[in-house]
């Protein structure tokens, strides 16, 4: 209803606010409830038109043609939100300068009506209630009719509609995108043009026949307004507002995040389907109301869907004002031949603008129960409505609206595999409906087995069950065996591909047993990770995987199944945050294993299965006491906890611990006595020669005298393995920590400890020396084989050339992400050749090795490829001298 009116103009006479001359409201009539500050607020909004300029001597036709306004600006009241006001040219003030006379109505939450029903406001843009003076005199004197309750509109009719939108081609449909960006995004639409103010009061009638009218009064829009820079529409709160051509430079300016420029006589830029380029080159897509509304108009359905949009009107009045957009797509689904024809994009737009605390009344029954019906996903669909809806007296109407498209899903084969995608994945039905839910269930399990993927079909209806107990729990676990066990050991099943829904958690419970006593899985038919497809892995997310602290308890607690998800979270997928006890699950997967173990000695199967677990961090003592623990008796486990106490230089706590829990369980080979007893806390059976001071320590400097030729300093492979395992577990620089394992090989006496060259599945010349390096600190425990490794990586760092191509391995000495090349791989080979012999003179060798720093690299060119081939030879020569590799070398090049 109308709640006050008021005039605004300049003036030389008092007004109801103001006496002095100037600006000012000259009038108001007004309930006498409403304050003045509201009348004052309304009048701010209207004084910033520019009345375009008068000719000489202009009649009011003259007048008329000008461009006017018509504007629509929200006010902080709850009683009277909406000020509509129209403002025009009105010729010269009292001073003689240009003026202009506003004519504003203050309006209730519900707008206007003109005696048969409600009013949008655009439907007042030619409307002849509007006071239009002309002159000082007519402007100062002109005064509000008091009487004024409802209003004449000038609507317009279908046929103008039409004839305006064929006049503006491929405009449509950025227009109804922008104004639904708006009410998401408060981005406004600016139409350019000299005729703008025209067009901007037919784009927002037609927006508004879409709204409900309460609603429509609260769509801001401006018909006119100048426009000098970006700065000035940053305040604009409109959401469509008419800009004059002379104005059109600005315009283009206007970043297209936030405002969409229309020039109101050309077209938009098409960037695709239901998309558009900006003024910026950014994109403008269209949204679901948008499409739904534009298939509406372009239809011809919009007299009817108008007609709904006023009956809804009549239900709800202005309950809806925070979702504007709703009213559309309900208006759409309660026509039932509009709905066969648009019931799914209008059920999309419903779901996603339900407004809150709709009243729950048959009204919202109907709609949900044709959103669940003509939605691509309905139960998924009234869900979203729900959600939306919060309300309490909802829910039952809500549950049986749900439960219907679940029904019809569930009746045969023929309707899941046509409607299975309408199914939601979780279900949270309320007592009172569940009955007939498990109804349909029940008459679901009947024909699971007769569907065309028994399995998908199973699964979809257990993701609709409780899970309690019960016959249809028991029969669920039933088909589950039978149907779906065999498939998840099949090596190509893909479940994603297939369009499985997850596994539940109550019926994956009940099937574990079963995978676990399967062969494939009790005795590891395929390697560690591959019993079950990758597919199948990914798809069972959580399931299964083990979780909580690495203890005893825990580790019993699980078997063959979580063994097999921690090994394909180690070995296949190389996870990067495995816990504790995942790592030790794929440590029992791999030596439980007859894929990985077959044909080896049982002896070396904790072993082989720890190296695999355990690459790095390597085993510690408190794990493998752990693992000990578990173990079953039959399987030993002394030369797994040899290689961890060989990593640790001298005995501790935990070495002993887990030595004495090693002798509880099992016989110790002999090979392994000596070493396990030290461990266990008795002296070393050897120890190491004084001459030789070996440490490794974050900056380390050789504290031993100069070496003389001949004098044996390194004669025991015990002596280098405690300088390996602290290199390996140093926080310094590696080209610092691995100083004392360069200094003791390079001073070894090969005639007392050769190393000879390691086979080829070992380690060979083609090894990147990412992959050498992994060897040396996980890969191998055998004392012999780490020393030889070490040896062959240090000669061939030190000597190898370092094309990238060639050997990968060449630069192992330097930093991680320091560039290697030519220069000094040349220097380091010239000045370890020029010693004579290898042996001699070891500290200023190693401070070759750890201390030249690189330099700015060559330009590869065929001169220094073969400068590099010939060191190449020279350094392969100078690695068989000190590998002492029994065959012809010729002399080497310096």
């Amino acid at each position: 209803m109308l709640r006050a009116q008021f005039t605004y103009t300049a003036s030389s006479r008092p007004g109801p606010f103001d006496t002095t001359a100037g600006w000012k409201v000259t009038a108001v009539s007004k309930d006498e409830s409403l304050p003045d500050d509201v009348i004052r607020a309304a009048a701010r909004n209207v004084g910033g038109f520019v009345p375009p300029a008068l000719p000489e001597l202009a009649s009011k036709a003259d007048v008329d043609a000008l461009a006017h306004c018509l504007r629509l600006d929200p006010l902080d009241d709850a009683e009277a939100p909406a000020c509509l006001s129209h403002i025009v040219a009105a010729g010269p003030d009292y001073s003689g300068r240009p003026n202009l006379f506003a004519h504003g109505l203050v309006v209730s939450p519900d707008g206007l009506s003109d005696g048969r029903g409600p009013v949008r406001p655009a439907d007042l843009w030619d409307a002849d209630l509007w006071l239009r003076p002309l002159g000082t005199r007519a402007a100062e004197e002109s005064r509000p009719d008091g009487q004024l309750q409802t209003v004449r509109q000038r609507p317009l009719d279908d046929a103008t509609v039409t004839s305006f939108t064929r006049a503006h081609p491929n405009q449509l449909g950025l227009v109804l995108a922008a104004v639904e960006r708006f009410v998401v995004d408060q981005a406004p639409l600016v139409v350019v043009g000299d005729r703008s103010f025209a067009s901007v009061a037919t784009w927002v009638h037609l927006v508004g026949r879409l709204l409900l009218p309460a609603s429509a009064w609260r769509l801001p829009f401006s018909t006119y307004e100048r426009l000098r820079d970006a700065r000035g529409a940053a305040g604009w709160p409109f959401a469509v507002v008419g800009v004059p051509a002379a104005d059109a430079a600005a315009a283009a300016a206007l970043p297209g995040r936030s405002f969409t420029v229309l020039r109101d006589d050309g077209q938009p830029t098409a960037a695709g389907l239901g998309r558009w380029a900006l003024q910026d080159g950014t994109e403008l897509a269209a949204g679901p109301w948008a499409r739904l509304a534009e298939a509406v108009i372009t239809s011809e359905f919009l007299p009817v869907v108008a007609d709904q949009v006023e009956e809804l009107a009549a239900r709800v009045r202005s309950s809806t004002l925070d979702r504007p957009l709703w009213a559309l797509g309900a208006a759409v689904l309660l026509d039932e031949d509009l709905a066969e024809f648009l019931g799914a994009a209008a059920a999309d737009v419903v779901a996603d603008h339900w407004p809150a605390g709709l009243d729950a009344d048959d009204l919202f029954e109907r709609l949900l129960e044709s959103v669940g019906r003509h939605a691509p996903a309905g139960a998924r669909a009234v869900d979203r409505v729900l959600r939306g809806a919060q309300s309490d007296s909802a829910a039952p109407m809500a549950q049986r609206a749900r439960l219907r498209p679940l029904t019809e899903a569930l009746a045969s084969p023929a309707a899941f595999e046509r409607l299975r995608h309408t199914l939601p994945e979780q279900l949270d039905v309320a007592p009172a409906a569940r009955a007939a839910l498990d109804a349909a269930i029940a008459g679901a399990l009947a024909w699971v087995p007769d569907a065309p993927d028994p399995a998908r079909a199973l699964l979809a209806v257990a993701s609709l069950m409780d899970g309690t107990a019960g016959p249809d729990r028991d029969a669920a676990v039933a088909l589950a065996r039978e149907l779906l066990v065999p498939r998840l050991l099949d090596p190509d099943l893909d479940p994603g591909r297939l369009a499985w829904r997850p596994v539940p958690a109550w019926l994956w419970g009940e099937l574990v047993p079963v995978l676990a006593a399967t062969s494939q899985l009790e005795y590891g038919r395929e390697l560690p990770g591959q019993n079950l497809s990758r597919a199948t892995h990914e798809w069972l997310g959580p399931r299964s995987l083990p979780a909580g602290p690495l203890d005893a308890t825990a580790l019993r607690r699980i078997g063959p199944v979580e063994w097999e998800r921690a090994a394909y979270r180690l070995f296949v997928r190389r996870a990067d945050d495995l816990t504790p006890l995942e790592r030790a699950a794929a440590f029992l997967a791999t030596v439980h294993s007859a894929a990985v173990n077959e044909g080896a000695p049982i002896e070396r199967w904790a072993n082989s299965a720890a190296e695999d677990a355990y690459k790095r961090p390597p085993l510690d003592p408190a794990t493998a006491l752990v693992l000990m623990d578990v173990l079953p008796p039959t399987i030993p486990f002394a030369y797994a906890l040899a290689a961890v106490l060989q990593r640790n230089p001298s005995p501790t706590a935990a070495t002993r611990a887990a030595v004495a829990r090693l002798g509880e369980r099992e016989t110790v080979p002999g090979t392994l006595k000596r070493l396990v007893e030290r461990y266990a806390g008795a002296e070393p059976a050897a120890g190491v020669p004084a001459t030789v001071e070996l440490r490794a320590v974050p900056g380390w400097v050789p504290v031993a005298p100069p070496a003389v030729p001949g004098e044996v300093l390194v004669t025991a492979q015990t002596q280098l393995i405690p300088l390996v395992v602290a290199a390996q577990g140093s926080a310094a620089p590696r080209r610092v920590a691995w100083a004392p394992v360069a200094e003791a090989l390079l001073r070894v006496d090969v005639r007392v400890l050769p190393m000879e060259r390691l086979p080829r599945s070992t380690w060979d010349e083609s090894m990147p020396w990412g992959e050498g390096w992994a060897l040396l600190d996980a890969g191998q425990t055998d004392p012999r084989a780490r020393t030889e490794l070490a040896a062959h990586l240090l000669c061939r760092g030190a000597r190898a050339r370092l094309w990238p191509r060639d050997d990968w391995a060449a630069g192992w000495l330097t930093d991680a992400g320091e560039e290697r090349h030519t220069r000094w791989a040349e220097t380091v080979a010239g000045r370890l050749l020029a010693t004579g012999d290898p042996r001699t003179d070891v500290t200023a060798l190693v401070r070759v090795l750890t201390e030249l720093a690189p330099r700015k690299p060559l330009t590869a060119s065929p001169d220094s490829r073969r400068r590099e081939d010939t060191w190449r030879e020279d350094a392969l020569t100078w690695a068989r001298r000190v590998a002492s590799v029994k065959r012809p070398s010729s002399k080497p090049r310096t």
